[in-house]
């Protein structure tokens, strides 16, 4: 009789790496928020979202901003990495929002790790608040845990 063996095996949801903005040089000043399809970002919404090398900045100088996901699906547990950096000296707290589960903390240029049970449709939401809450995204990357049997 042959034994099962049950794996985890990780899939890549999403990985956003923000490369379509590589050849950026420096902050834009228009908002791209109703253009996120034009840069690849189909299914993807947002509001005060501006070019930034490697990056998509969130948020202007009057208001914060905000960065949703296509719609994704898992049925077990999700890895979340956020990468972000802090715009010039704002000290921004970044929400993030993972299906129902909501997290936030300040941009201090670091790389995020979370780890949330999905059962379902979700999305991933990035947002700041409040005057001078700008930071900057450049790594959006989910996995998902799928168990297989050998």
């Amino acid at each position: 009789m042959k034994s099962l063996k049950e794996a985890k095996e990780e899939v890549a949801l999403l990985i956003e790496e923000f490369n379509v903005f590589a050849g950026v040089t420096s902050d834009g000043s228009t908002d791209i928020s109703t253009m996120l399809d034009q840069y690849g970002f189909e299914g993807w919404s947002g509001t005060k979202l501006f070019k930034a090398p490697h990056a998509v900045k969130l948020g202007s100088s009057n208001t914060g901003g905000s960065l949703t996901t296509m719609t994704l699906n898992a049925s077990d547990s999700v890895v979340v990495t956020i990468g972000e950096k802090p715009y010039a000296k704002d000290n921004t707290t970044i929400n993030v929002k993972i299906g129902e589960t909501e997290k936030s903390f300040t941009a201090t240029g670091a790389e995020h790790i979370f780890k949330v049970k999905i059962n379902g449709d979700f999305n991933v939401s990035i947002s700041t608040s409040g005057t001078k809450q700008r930071a900057y995204i450049n790594k959006i990357v989910v996995m998902s845990n799928t168990n297989s049997e050998e």
